[in-house]
């Protein structure tokens, strides 16, 4: 192999390493035709702004419970996502209506629950790691059901892959074919 075929395929194999699957917004792979929604709590998924946006609301007939918004990792990644929450509830009380993130069945709760029952509001930025075949997605809890629903928009929402350690390794064998073939082409002299 010269060395101008080496450079070309290394350049094409760290490219392919470099390019890892990455989704911006709720396109691809993850789709929001591709989520699951379970809704035992009462509550509603609104897709409606997809691909750029989703928005998640507590239940609030009297019922408590969770309204789940889920996805398998097509591989492993890192999950990050903005929200912006603002709770109903009666007392501006946001402990009883949570908001997060879902990984495995394990939540994560992303709202203060003692915030000042005077303000209502709270938004964010998360980012949080996957493996391949991980379901992950959000959440919108009711702890009661009662007195106001919470409301949370979802957008930013982004999946980059981990790049594959195989084709790190393949781009090193590369490079070294490469080395090989330089000190040839300066041994012709």
């Amino acid at each position: 192999m010269n060395a101008k075929n080496a450079l070309k395929l290394s350049t094409a194999i760290l490219a392919l390493a470099m390019s890892a699957n990455a989704s911006a917004d709720f396109v691809g792979a993850y789709d929001t035709a591709n989520w699951t929604i379970s809704n035992p709590g009462g509550g509603a998924v609104d897709l409606s702004a997809a691909p750029g946006s989703i928005t998640l609301t507590s239940g609030n007939a009297g019922i408590a419970g969770d309204t789940l918004f889920t996805i398998a990792a097509v591989n492993a990644a890192t999950v990050s996502f903005d929200w912006s929450y603002v709770t109903n509830d009666l007392w501006g009380e946001s402990g009883t209506d949570a908001f997060g993130y879902v990984l495995n069945g394990a939540f994560t709760s992303l709202i203060d629950p003692n915030q000042d029952f005077t303000v209502s509001t709270q938004s964010g930025s998360t980012t949080f790691s996957v493996n391949a075949g991980d379901v992950f997605g959000f959440n919108a809890n009711t702890f009661d059901g009662l007195y106001g629903s919470s409301v949370t928009t979802v957008s930013a929402f982004n999946v980059a892959a981990v790049p594959v350690p195989g084709a790190v390794w393949l781009f090193g064998s590369v490079m070294g074919m490469f080395g090989v073939a330089l000190g040839k082409r300066g041994s012709r002299g």
